[in-house]
Order: C-alpha cells, then structure tokens, then sequence
C-alpha cells in the first residue's frame, strides 16, 4: 500500500509540474492581426550553452530525459520528477529554455569566438525575424482573415532566444524559443495581477559537428535556422486554429 501511495504521489506531482499554458483557438474566418516581434528582454546576441550536462544527466537517469533537455525546474527538490519527455528532433512546448542546461559554453574561448563571428555573418544574410513572419502569416492566412484593419483577435508572437549548445565533443545545435499569447477584442481586462496567458515553444535542430557550423561555404546552419522557424510556425498555428 505504501508503494502504490508513493505511486499516486509521484502521478500527481508530475501532474501538476508537467501543465502546460493553453492558449484560446480561433475559429476559421475570424479576423486576426499577426504580431511578430523580439522580445523586449532579448538582446539580440546568439547564446552559446553547454547541452554536455544535460545529456550526462540523461544517461544517469537511465534515458528519462531526451534531446530536449530539461525543464520546468520550477519544483524544488522534487525538480528531477518534472522533466518534460519529448521527441528527439522537434518542437517542444512548455519551459522556457527547457533544451539547455548550464550557463557555461563547452567551446574553447577561440571556438565561440569563431562561432559568434559565423552567426553575425548569417545574421546579415539571413532575416530570421523576416522569415518567421512570412511563415507564421502564410499559415496562418489559411484559415484567418488578416486584412482586418479592426482585428477581433492580435496573435503576438515573440522572439526570445536564438541559442547554440554545444556537447563535450563539439556536436552544436540550434535551439530556437519563441512565446505567443492571444488578445481577443472581446476579452474582459485581466483582473489585477492576472496576465495574459504565455506559451513558450521550443525547436532544437539535429546535432553536427562544430567544423560544419563554422563552414561559410555550407548551408547546414542557413537551414537549421530555416527549419527551426518552420517547424515552430507550424506549431503555433496548428494549436490555435479551431478546425
């Protein structure tokens, strides 16, 4: 009887840490405006992270947490029973840099410097911010009127990090987060205190090896950022489209 209340307990507590925000869909026809835009708290620097503890801490715990990494560490002691699961490669929505562990690189300190200098040359070359609205937009005109001047529903959606974990053997992915909240016109002012409804998407690229990314003349990283947007723009609006 003991174990089956730990059992329960344990159910429960996953529960409760492993909640995610919903956010209100939308119903087909409805006039929408798209707001895309960098979070205000971003600064518009590529982050370099070290992804080496995460997957140490993956092999310890026997495989429970994937390429996603780990989050929602927001339960105290009891962190380790709140580990999300997601799929190896994809979008993943829930806690905010839930794909990186550490504040630390793993590269050497000419490395992430070579990197850093790689990600602004891409940056002039590629409109990532650009990118993600025309993907969002022409997904999104699929099933919403967006030349509403007088929208009954704003869809934000926010840019917060751009980030690049690397692993002990130099393998480096893309990790891109973005968050979105939906404004209906109808919607009562939130009550003192009470925010607006937050979602955070998450997309980490596959792994490749630091050479690659560095490489000017191969377009592994102009592409792994494409299909970060991508796979993100298909993940927002397939949650709020009411079908």
């Amino acid at each position: 009887m003991k174990r089956i209340a730990i059992v329960i307990l344990t159910i429960i507590i996953l529960s409760g840490c492993a909640s995610v925000p919903k956010l209100a869909q939308i119903p087909k026809g409805e006039t929408v405006s798209i707001v895309v835009a960098v979070s205000p708290t971003a600064d518009g620097q590529t982050e370099l992270k070290n992804d080496a503890v995460g997957k140490d801490l993956k092999k310890g715990a026997g495989g429970g947490a994937v390429s996603g990494g780990l989050a929602g560490l927001t339960c105290g002691p009891l962190a380790i029973l709140c580990v999300p699961f997601g799929a190896a490669v994809g979008a993943i929505a829930g806690g905010t840099a839930g794909a990186v562990v550490s504040t630390g690189g793993n590269l050497s300190a000419e490395q992430a410097t070579q990197l850093r200098d790689r990600m602004l040359r891409l940056n002039e070359s590629h409109d990532k911010l650009a990118e993600l609205t025309t993907n969002v937009n022409d997904r999104a005109a699929r099933y919403w009127d967006l030349t509403s001047t007088e929208p009954q529903t704003t869809v934000r959606v926010e840019v917060q990090n751009l980030i690049l974990a690397s692993t002990h053997d130099n393998q480096v992915r893309a990790i891109l987060q973005v968050s979105v909240t939906v404004k209906k016109k109808s919607d009562k002012p939130p009550r003192k205190g009470k925010a607006l409804v937050v979602k955070d998407y998450e997309y980490a690229s596959p792994y490749a090896s630091l050479d690659v990314w560095l490489d000017d003349k191969s377009d592994f990283a102009d592409t792994s950022i494409s299909s970060a947007i991508q796979q993100i723009s298909s993940q927002i609006i397939s949650d709020l489209a009411m079908y």
